[in-house]
């Protein structure tokens, strides 16, 4: 699905796992993404070359569960084609 810039208030993250913003204007894909996880506690940010050098960690922090945080974001900045 293709959402617009003024259309992000509607994204449902309950039905949409996986949110990929493209493009050059990184100062409205940083707004959008504070709007989409304005209210939530556990934020993992990790760029690609970390998670290359440190698959293990990754994924290690993808399995875990939290009792206190339902949900988990992670954000991935500077993702190529190689990931």
């Amino acid at each position: 699905m293709i959402v617009k810039s003024h259309e992000i208030k509607k994204i449902n993250l309950e039905y949409n796992k996986f949110i990929l913003f493209y493009g050059k204007n990184e100062g409205l894909k940083v707004e959008a993404l504070n709007i989409l996880i304005k209210d939530k506690n556990t934020i993992s940010h990790y760029e690609e070359k970390e998670i290359l050098d440190n698959e293990n960690n990754f994924i290690e922090t993808i399995l875990s569960k939290s009792l206190f945080d339902p949900q988990k974001f992670i954000v991935i900045k500077r993702a190529t084609t190689k990931f």
